[in-house]
């Protein structure tokens, strides 16, 4: 494989835990299985979409990927760098490079601090020194997201959700990335506010070239934007298929469950046969020996109980983990 077709991020066995319960000696009794042994690579260039129930563990996959918390074990390799293991002065170079957009962006605002100075903390790491060419790179990056130099004075609680979205996003790009994760950046969004922002993420790629990871649970939203699709269920992921692929033909039952509750705006549609999701996801302190699936499963066997199925090839660009695909 030579240098131009290695992806730019591999995930290798990330897995996550946290302690939930202790001893008062410190010993560890309960653990919260956050993610367990998750692989896969994003390219340059692709938009991979990460979606599943609230619990599965997206956003702490999205944060492990970028270093904002340590693994229990697994790897995450950037280019040539394994960033768990880079020292901290490479590891803050390559943040200009790795960027992150919240859901909330309002939350990672100081609310003491205008927008000029949001946007231009990530300058100390850029060749940008003078206040006037700062001042002049805020006022081109607000417009490259569709607000105006004017917005620059203003403070956080004066924008609307859409508008702070924006910041958030014009923040991002402030260090010139190539990746961004996107932790659901949509979700707490009017619908109409939601497709310009889906918009404006679309041309940013096209424009600078950008990766994306976005983690989200609306699949009618991960369907326009993403190339590839990436479901995770209780810290598991149980496939990966480009987009076309799995909305034609998704391979595992979460996934096609997943399917079933998107909503169709086609009234002749309306009386479509649909097979929701059942139950609640399982605590993920004690999750179901097996399948993690099992509990909830329509098509579940026996082996479904005690054996847990790994993500094998069951199409030309996807993956299960299902034995009915076995």
């Amino acid at each position: 494989m030579t240098a131009a077709t290695l992806p730019l991020i591999e995930v290798r066995g990330l897995t996550k835990h946290f302690a939930a319960e202790q001893s008062l000696w410190g010993t560890v009794r309960k653990v919260v299985h956050a993610v367990d042994d998750v692989s896969f690579d994003i390219h340059a260039g692709e938009t991979l979409g990460l979606v599943g129930e609230t619990g599965s563990g997206k956003s702490t996959l999205g944060r492990l990927i970028l270093n904002l918390m340590l693994p229990t074990s697994g790897t995450v390799r950037y280019r040539e760098h394994e960033i768990f293991e880079v020292d901290r002065d490479r590891m803050r170079r390559l943040r200009g490079e790795m960027q992150i957009v919240f859901q909330d962006p309002f939350s990672s605002f100081d609310p003491r601090m205008t927008v000029r100075e949001i946007i231009a903390e990530g300058f100390v790491h850029t060749d940008i020194r003078s206040q006037a060419a700062r001042n002049d790179r805020v006022a081109e990056l607000l417009r490259t997201v569709g607000l105006t130099g004017a917005h620059a004075d203003g403070y956080p609680h004066q924008f609307s959700g859409g508008q702070r979205q924006r910041i958030g996003i014009a923040r991002a790009l402030a260090v010139n990335p190539r990746f961004i994760v996107l932790d659901e950046p949509v979700s707490a969004l009017d619908v109409s506010v939601q497709s310009q922002i889906l918009n404006l993420l679309a041309d940013l790629r096209a424009e600078f070239g950008l990766t994306y990871l976005f983690i989200a649970h609306d699949l009618s939203v991960v369907k326009y934007l993403c190339t590839r699709v990436a479901v995770m269920y209780l810290g598991k992921l149980v496939e990966i298929a480009d987009r076309k692929d799995l909305f034609a033909n998704p391979r595992h039952p979460y996934t096609r469950k997943l399917l079933s509750a998107v909503p169709i705006a086609d009234p002749a549609q309306r009386d479509r046969p649909r097979s929701l999701l059942e139950g609640d996801i399982p605590s993920p302190i004690d999750p179901p020996k097996g399948c993690r699936f099992h509990t909830r499963c329509p098509e579940v066997m026996d082996r479904c109980r005690t054996e847990e199925p790994r993500l094998t090839k069951c199409g030309s660009n996807q993956l299960a983990a299902c034995y009915l695909d076995g």
